[in-house]
């Protein structure tokens, strides 16, 4: 915005061309106008801006799950060096496979393949998940001296409302308490589902969760991932 000094056309207030004319003060500016855009109702328009959405929403999920974050943090996505923060990055790696109302087998709660973990049971309910996972087995990403316990990281996903004026699809974060690391011994891992989540999981038809467990060295510090996993 700038200040006028020469007003040889008078006081002007309003639009003229490209700039816009007001009164701060007692003293007269100028400013560029704003240009509003026609909204586009394009049904491929709506579908792909529906689609963005929702890969926004993971990334929220995400970079709100802080030992999901540092991973992502560290990660350079392949052929797009300006993606550059949490958000950008999971929204490059997954919106090929996200649509507006959810996501396919491939979508990624981390950045690239980890250890490789098979759940044998998922149970989600309005107050608590409850994942039972084969024993882990050797792995090369892991180091039992260092990698002592793990946490379970889930990202849970209502779609289909019982009322149809409700959100269409939505995304809560959840983590699991700190639990014994075992590679020898099939580990059963429970997430608790607050009241806040609890209050919207039975407003819907549709109730799936993606995965990732995480593996934490003494301190309760992030050292490596799994291979992102999720619920039927």
């Amino acid at each position: 915005m700038s200040k006028v000094i020469d007003q040889y056309l008078g006081v002007l207030r309003g639009k003229m061309g490209p700039s816009v004319f007001k009164m701060v003060d007692g003293d007269p500016y100028a400013a560029k106008a704003p240009h509003f855009k026609l909204i586009n109702n394009d049904p491929l328009v709506l579908a792909r801006r529906a689609r963005f959405g929702m890969t926004m929403k993971l990334g929220h999920c995400i970079n709100a799950i802080s030992q999901l974050k540092q991973f992502w943090k560290k990660f350079d996505v392949p052929a797009h060096p300006k993606a550059k923060n949490v958000c950008n990055k999971v929204v490059v790696m997954n919106y090929p496979y996200t649509s507006a109302s959810g996501f396919s087998n491939f979508a990624m709660l981390v950045p690239d393949k980890g250890f490789k973990v098979t759940a044998t049971s998922i149970t989600l309910t309005n107050t608590e998940i409850t994942v039972v996972l084969a024993a882990i087995g050797e792995s090369s990403f892991i180091d039992p001296a260092v990698d002592v316990s793990c946490r379970l990281a889930c990202v849970l996903v209502l779609s289909n409302p019982t009322n149809p004026e409700e959100v269409p699809t939505r995304l809560f974060h959840l983590i699991s308490d700190s639990t014994t690391l075992s590679l020898t011994n099939p580990m059963t891992i429970e997430i608790t589902v607050d009241d806040y989540e609890g209050q919207y999981f039975d407003g819907y038809t549709t109730q799936k969760a993606l995965f990732a467990l995480i593996s934490m060295d003494a301190d309760d510090v992030p050292k490596n991932y799994s291979n992102t996993f999720r619920s039927a």
